[in-house]
């Protein structure tokens, strides 16, 4: 498993890996100083980046313990430097990838004339920084409906219980309402204060009324 997994991280910096190239001198340009100079003199790879020189004119690449040292770099560790030697027109040169050590900066020069390239007037050098990691993986999008099933999965809301109005009466009657058993348990008292049909109506009648022999029969009822 660790196996594949190595596998396909390199499978991976493979197809992200870049070849970058670096010119070694400028053939259009009218001075000297101009000419003598990496063209860009400073930059940044990945591992696993190819880094190319591509000379035009008689130039060497050669690794310098410092940027400004002009003079090639002692080994280190059984390292040593490299150094493309001279090079003519049209020739190429491709940075050992041992050197591309993660978080590291390579510092080089041309030692033609016993480093008089890379010192003032001329300052042909330069310097590669290598990134800490690997070049980032393409963005990958999240669903259109993953936002919506997360929403989906949040708990829906409580509704409050419904009020159960049962004991103070009946469905729908007003709060004030007597209820039968109320009205069966009232005491007789309360009850001959009710006006009795005939002393309603004889109470309603006008004044100057006379009452009829069947109102009077009707109210002894």
């Amino acid at each position: 498993m660790q196996l594949l997994i190595i596998s396909l991280g390199l499978l991976a910096s493979a197809a992200y890996a870049k070849v970058l190239e670096i010119q070694v001198g400028n053939p259009t340009a009218a001075t000297d100083p101009e000419k003598l100079s990496f063209s860009p003199d400073v930059q940044q790879v990945d591992p696993g980046d190819t880094v190319r020189f591509v000379f035009n004119g008689n130039h060497t690449v050669t690794q310098q313990p410092t940027f400004g040292a002009c003079v090639k770099g002692a080994a280190v560790a059984g390292e040593t430097p490299f150094d493309s030697e001279v090079k003519v027109k049209g020739e190429t040169f491709d940075l050992p990838a041992s050197v591309l050590v993660p978080g590291s900066t390579i510092n080089y020069y041309c030692k033609i004339k016993e480093g008089a390239h890379c010192r003032d007037p001329n300052n042909m050098q330069g310097a590669i920084f290598v990134r800490s990691a690997g070049p980032a993986s393409p963005d990958v999008e999240a669903p259109a409906d993953a936002a919506d099933s997360v929403e989906s999965a949040e708990p829906a809301e409580t509704a409050a219980p419904a009020t159960d109005d049962s004991a103070d009466g009946p469905a729908g009657a007003p709060a004030d309402a007597v209820t039968p058993d109320e009205l069966a348990e009232a005491p007789g008292g309360e009850f001959d204060a009710l006006p009795i049909f005939g002393e309603a109506q004889e109470a309603q009648a006008p004044p100057g009324t006379v009452r009829s022999d069947a109102s009077v029969a009707s109210a002894g009822m």
